[in-house]
């Protein structure tokens, strides 16, 4: 008998993919792929030098199907380094990814299986 939560976790990132999510840019130095993704913003709290705290809103994470990153012909894992490029509205987006503070790694499993990995990311300009 095949595991429930395994069938419901390929059911839920099936819809994921169909529903609500979009295509970005995967680069890394020379290589790129196209993924489809779907976006969390993530808060960035900053000092603003005087005892307060201000919140930016420049972090995003980026959450797919580890299958799908495929660069130098070999599924590959999200590095330090490596940028995003998401555009909406004539506007892209590049974010790199990046270790958050309190983090451990540049991304993290989504799910229980290991089928969705999720980079975390931080805005570093626009084109």
């Amino acid at each position: 008998m095949a595991d429930l939560l395994e069938t419901g976790t390929d059911w839920l990132n099936g819809k994921l993919k169909a529903f609500a999510s979009r295509t970005v840019t995967y680069v890394r130095g020379a290589e790129s792929v196209s993924l489809v993704v779907t976006v969390a913003e993530r808060p960035l709290r900053v000092s603003d030098g005087v005892g307060g705290v201000g919140i930016v809103w420049g972090n995003r994470d980026y959450g797919f199907e580890a299958a799908d990153l495929i660069l130098g012909g070999q599924v590959a894992e999200p590095r330090q380094g490596d940028r995003i490029l998401e555009t909406s509205n004539g506007v892209t987006r590049i974010q790199e990814a990046m270790t958050p503070d309190g983090e451990e790694a540049v991304w993290r499993w989504e799910d229980g299986y290991h089928v969705r990995r999720r980079v975390h990311t931080k805005k570093v300009g626009t084109q």
